[in-house]
């Protein structure tokens, strides 16, 4: 009991600075206004500088590319690959998660500050109840082999690095607060800082985060070295990504995976429930990292065309995040500043440049305020359709441009389920000396109006996935 008292007092002295620091750090960002990012997000806090002007769109007119004899040199009418079913459109994803965060109408804000306050405090608790079991098995009242694990870590702290040890509780004191924060739920963060700093000061706080510490050592071959070692990969293979640069994010990326099998081979050796956690993480970040080589690819396409590049620079000055991988659908989550490109339905880098440009320019309608999507309480059912609509319509013109622009370049792309609605609207307009972009705009507002394309997500037709979001929004409110 006297050498459990005395590893008690150790965790006191070696927690409490780092707790007290990691909230000090918040405080001192939010008030100066500086990034607070989570090193996995990729991203910063928060978006950049206001633009200089509004949107433009797309245009096949790029010096160089080759002549262009006539509006019907614009169209689309080489052989390309049709999927055996229609490619679904990218959207603005109308189906938002909701199952996550609180939703409380007019009082959101208060809202989720309780809801970070209750998560905050779920967390204190249930560290300090982890924390009891710890010590409780340390004088053998739970099983032998707990027993034994649990002396087991406290003999790893002599041959720990304390730099990792103070990494880990830096880590895991601000992981979920710093998520929060930079998914753009800052009340949530807010609040569930609160009893985090209440529970440092009342002492129960640090019992758990150091009793936490001491079970994440108590296994000698735990695979949290190469959980942070796979995630540190994908942190380098989401720069190599944001650079343009695939070698660099191929390289990243197979670093991730070696350090994810060895994570999954220790925890195959010690099958902990902390080692199991560190080895699907490290699979988590190999993930990612994957994700981001596809992204790589993408941005060194996009920037070869004259749309793609418009883009890019939208998701580098508004600091947009991207991420790739198999399912969720494609949209822009205005809430968390990401754009998602689902690979499900079409895995091809042409298809992912086609969406990027498309979500983009959701991205930069929402930044501008020119977007109708934070409106859904204030706009008319119909008027907000309208208006969703014709942002729809914009983006899809800025997919199809950019399509356009890919192959002739070679790059092959899968065909749009509006493309020969666009062109034909814009070779019409342009044989009648009219705007040619802006009537094929035209023509794609009147297409995703009449439900021609469905959502990526749900599958369903713009106008119902669109409706069915502001029936939602508008339920609480009463006729």
């Amino acid at each position: 009991m006297l050498l459990v008292a005395t590893v008690v007092s150790a965790l006191v002295m070696s927690s409490i600075p780092g707790g007290v620091t990691d909230h000090m750090r918040d405080a001192v960002c939010r008030v100066g206004g500086a990034e607070c990012a989570d090193p996995r997000s990729g991203a910063g806090g928060g978006p950049g500088a206001e633009p200089a002007g509004g949107p433009v769109g797309g245009s096949p007119d790029e010096p160089g590319a080759g002549p262009v004899s006539g509006a019907d040199d614009r169209r689309d009418t080489e052989s390309v690959y049709v999927a055996e079913e229609p490619p679904t459109d990218g959207g603005a994803a109308p189906e938002e998660p909701t199952d996550t965060y609180w939703s409380c109408g007019w009082v959101q804000e208060d809202c989720a500050f309780g809801q970070g306050v209750y998560r905050g405090s779920a967390d204190i608790v249930t560290g300090t109840w982890d924390g009891a079991t710890f010590v409780g098995c340390l004088v053998h009242i739970c099983s032998h082999g707990a027993f034994k694990d649990g002396w087991s870590g406290i003999g790893s702290l002599f041959t720990t690095d304390p730099r990792d040890a103070l990494k880990s509780m830096w880590d895991d004191s601000t992981k979920d607060i710093r998520q929060d924060w930079n998914n753009g739920h800052k009340r949530t963060a807010a609040g569930r800082a609160v009893p985090a700093v209440l529970g440092m000061a009342g002492g129960i706080g640090w019992f758990g985060r150091g009793t936490k510490l001491l079970r994440s050592l108590r296994v000698p071959h735990l695979p949290l070295k190469a959980q942070r070692a796979a995630e540190t990969a994908a942190d380098q293979a989401a720069s190599a990504a944001r650079a343009g640069d695939p070698d660099g994010a191929r390289q990243a990326a197979a670093k991730a995976d070696a350090e994810a099998d060895e994570a999954e081979s220790a925890a195959a050796e010690n099958p902990t429930s902390e080692s199991k956690t560190a080895a699907a993480n490290a699979r988590q970040a190999a993930s990612e990292a994957d994700g981001a080589v596809l992204y790589a690819v993408a941005r060194m396409l996009a920037a070869r065309t004259k749309t793609g590049k418009k883009a890019l620079s939208i998701i580098d000055e508004y600091r947009v995040k991207v991420t790739v991988s198999k399912g969720g659908g494609t949209h822009f989550w205005a809430e968390s500043n990401t754009i998602h490109l689902d690979t499900r339905q079409h895995d091809v880098n042409g298809w992912r440049v086609m969406e990027l440009s498309h979500e983009a320019l959701h991205a930069l309608w929402v930044h501008t305020g020119r977007s109708a999507s934070p409106k859904v309480r204030t706009m008319g059912r119909e008027e907000w359709l309208d208006a969703m609509m014709w942002e729809e319509a914009e983006a899809t013109s800025w997919q199809l441009e950019t399509a356009y622009e890919l192959r002739r370049l070679g790059v092959d792309t899968p065909a749009h389920p509006l493309r020969d609605v666009y062109w034909e609207a814009v070779r019409m307009a342009e044989k009648n000396g009219e705007d040619g972009t802006a009537a094929g705009i035209q023509a794609l507002y009147v297409a995703h109006r009449s439900g021609k394309v469905r959502t990526s997500g749900s599958g369903e037709r713009y106008p119902d996935a669109y409706g069915k979001r502001w029936d939602n929004a508008n339920a609480q409110q009463g006729p």
